[in-house]
């Protein structure tokens, strides 16, 4: 294990899909750095981002 800090946390990443499933967002994408980008519309340049799936779970 690292001695470093995460840079989000689970209750970050579930308020952020929570309110992106709210807000009928395209997808969600969790980056390397922390950022997370909530996708509106589908945009040709992001082809790492996936349709926000309708589970219940999220699986960290």
């Amino acid at each position: 294990m690292s001695g470093r800090p995460a840079l989000l946390t689970q209750a970050e990443v579930a308020r952020a899909v929570k309110g992106a499933k709210k807000a009928g967002a395209y997808a969600v994408v969790i980056r390397r750095d922390g950022t997370i980008v909530v996708e509106l519309t589908p945009s040709a340049d992001s082809n790492a981002a996936k349709p926000v799936e309708k589970r219940r779970e999220i699986v960290l």
